[in-house]
């Protein structure tokens, strides 16, 4: 009940209502002592109030959840609630507190024994890393994880971001032209609101970069005599 919804309501952007179904269902699972609904309603709240640019209510979110570390065994979960102080660390530009937490996450990622989720998860947590790593200029480890997770999990997000990487700092544009292509692909098969606008961002910046570098090419032509371009 809680996937379903959540991912109903995300997808209209009615976020809301989503944080109001998890409180209904928050309910209901207390009344039969239920953990890991309690467990996951608040923690789908904290990433709710994240995505408004709550972090003070996202922080009370997971504040209230530490009562319930102790009783919860299920990795999914708790790699979730690292993963997810990390996300809001991360927006409060706390970046090395941040790597601690996702790293946290990435722990109980790794126990998993469903290989799909476990895969889904750690390259959410890498796409947290590689935020993190781009804010602080540290592009060898961002290319690192963007190629990780390129390995471990294919997404149009992150074959758009390798391109975009290729044409700003490695100024490869066949290269990024391959990845945008192979995220377009995925869009189309995919073709929800996350996926097309993280591309059309993705390409803006593609093409800027493909612009400003056509535009030295034609000033380096004409200025040492060789032309028109």
């Amino acid at each position: 009940m809680y996937t379903i919804k959540n991912k109903e309501y995300r997808l209209k952007g009615e976020f809301l209502h989503a944080i109001h179904y998890n409180e209904i269902l928050i309910k209901a699972s207390s009344k039969i002592n239920y953990k890991k609904g309690i467990f996951n309603g608040h923690l789908l709240n904290a990433g709710l109030y994240c995505d408004l640019d709550q972090y003070d209510q996202s922080f009370k979110e997971l504040k209230f959840l530490e009562t319930y570390l102790g009783s919860i065994d299920d990795p999914y979960l708790l790699s979730g609630y690292y993963t997810e102080y990390g996300e809001i660390l991360r927006y409060c530009s706390l970046y090395s507190k941040s790597i601690y937490y996702l790293n946290k996450g990435n722990y109980f990622a790794g126990k998993i024994k469903n290989q799909k989720l476990r895969s889904k998860k750690i390259s959410l947590i890498n796409t947290y890393k590689i935020d993190i790593f781009e804010a602080r200029k540290e592009y060898d480890s961002m290319i690192y994880y963007l190629k990780m997770n390129h390995s471990i999990h294919k997404t149009p997000q992150n074959s758009a971001r390798i391109g975009t990487f290729h044409a700003e700092k490695l100024k490869k544009t066949d290269s990024a032209d391959h990845y945008i292509l192979e995220s377009e692909k995925m869009v189309n098969i995919d073709p929800s609101p996350d996926n097309k606008a993280f591309l059309y961002l993705q390409k803006q910046r593609f093409y800027s970069v493909r612009k400003t570098m056509i535009q030295a090419l034609r000033t380096a032509i004409i200025h040492y005599g060789y032309g028109n371009l």
